[in-house]
């Protein structure tokens, strides 16, 4: 039998201390997405108010596309016009992913004292907030899929631009995500920036050529327009959708390396903002915020 001075001195192996153990990404993106459709069965009325809101719009649009007409662009038809509203809107439905979706997990766990565990344990930081994110755009595709296929049906898309279709709404969710992290971090280092993400939900929704084409704003609201990645994506996705007869604002291998580059760009900026967090955090705390 082992005595107490033994016990006293026996010291366990660092591969039994479980909680030296880094955690790996994957495994964070996992229970935040678990952690993430938990809570959406458990408030369901969130999930009914986004469908309704879904049907509401689709119902607006063709009430749209028999009252207007772009005297510019094909034949006018109630079909085109509504093709049009279609395509736009249906990357739409992934705006909470980079706008409200982050926000809303930060603030909650700020309010939990989640995130201050995250924080104190050798977790990948970066995996927490992209597990939420993409939580939310595998939710938002339930939403997306029946609009892309009535936009497929309708505009009678081939095969080919439906891959490209499918590569474009891939590339801008993913710089979406990236945004998503960016306004996750900034609610952690500036706390208020909820009228920032409203502002930013109004300018996605009306300056990103959802409604009417880029080129009839005036000039300088179309260069502010292409900051947004929602404008690029709209844009490729109407070129597609149309089989190629939309005319995109520029060449559509010129928007497809804007696309790319203005992910990349999003990436470096989350990576040095959350470096910036965590030496806030190791300094201050989280628990001032």
């Amino acid at each position: 039998m082992a005595t107490s001075t033994e016990i006293s001195q026996y010291n366990p192996p660092v591969s039994d201390l479980s909680i030296s153990k880094t955690v790996s990404s994957f495994s964070v993106m996992k229970s935040t997405i678990i952690k993430e459709f938990i809570m959406l069965k458990r408030y369901r009325a969130n999930l009914i108010g986004q469908l309704i809101r879904t049907l509401l719009f689709i119902l607006v649009f063709w009430f749209f596309a028999s009252a207007l007409e772009f005297n510019d662009f094909f034949d006018n038809s109630k079909k085109t016009v509504f093709l049009f509203y279609l395509a736009g809107f249906s990357l739409l439905m992934y705006d909470s992913v980079a706008l409200w979706a982050p926000y809303q997990t930060v603030t909650t766990d700020l309010t939990n004292g989640t995130l201050e565990n995250i924080y104190v344990n050798p977790s990948p930081r970066y995996a927490y907030f992209m597990g939420s994110i993409i939580a939310q755009a595998i939710i938002s595709t339930f939403f997306f899929l029946p609009i892309f296929g009535t936009v497929i049906y309708i505009g009678g898309v081939t095969n080919t631009n439906i891959m490209f279709l499918v590569a474009a709404v891939i590339v801008t969710v993913t710089t979406l995500s990236f945004l998503g992290v960016i306004i996750a971090l900034s609610a952690i280092m500036w706390k208020q920036v909820a009228s920032i993400i409203g502002l930013l939900g109004t300018l996605f929704t009306f300056v990103s050529g959802m409604f009417m084409p880029i080129s009839s704003f005036p000039i300088g609201l179309q260069y502010f327009s292409y900051i947004f990645p929602y404008t690029w994506g709209i844009d490729i996705l109407r070129y597609y959708s149309f089989n190629r007869q939309w005319v995109p604002i520029y060449p559509i291998w010129i928007e497809w390396t804007i696309m790319f580059f203005t992910s990349f760009v999003y990436f470096i900026v989350s990576v040095k903002l959350l470096a910036r967090v965590e030496k806030h955090a190791k300094k201050q705390g989280l628990h001032i915020l």
